[in-house]
């Protein structure tokens, strides 16, 4: 993988722990990635 890919890594392993289902967490991980104007 390359160097994003593991600082992408490591940031979603601190949602790792939430309490928080599936669609929630999608949509968690979409809007960090659209605020920082990351295409998904």
């Amino acid at each position: 993988m390359s160097e994003w890919h593991d600082e992408l890594e490591l940031a979603l392993l601190l949602l790792e722990d939430a309490r928080i289902d599936s669609d929630c967490m999608t949509f968690v991980i979409s809007s960090i990635l659209s605020k920082h104007h990351i295409f998904h």
